[in-house]
């Protein structure tokens, strides 16, 4: 039994896993964001909305 894993080598080109890792960079940073609140902020900052 043989698992074939297909790869594309090019400059510049990233691979699923490089393309994943960035994402899940995005994605923890963006989250640590929004949990971590923001004291810049008060309610009467949204009363236009």
């Amino acid at each position: 039994m043989y698992v074939y894993c297909p790869t594309v080598a090019w400059p510049g080109f990233a691979s699923f896993e490089e393309r994943l890792a960035e994402r899940l960079d995005y994605k923890m940073e963006f989250s640590r964001d929004m949990l971590a609140g923001s004291k810049e902020l008060s309610v009467e900052d949204f009363d236009d909305l």
